[in-house]
């Protein structure tokens, strides 16, 4: 059984980012939408793209 304690140290800190991508055939700028997660290391926080959402959301 899960303590509230345990339940908050077990959350992994997940956002929604948008990036803006340039086409290689002719250089139009499009965006896509990734879910990426925040995870703490001794070099610092790093973040890793976790799903590609897809394109063209506005």
């Amino acid at each position: 059984m899960f303590t509230e304690k345990d339940f908050y140290a077990n959350l992994v800190p997940m956002y929604i980012r948008r990036a803006s991508i340039k086409s290689r055939k002719d250089g139009s700028q499009y965006y896509s939408c990734r879910l990426v997660e925040s995870q703490r290391t001794e070099k610092g926080v790093r973040q890793h793209t976790l799903l590609n959402l897809g394109v063209n959301f506005s």
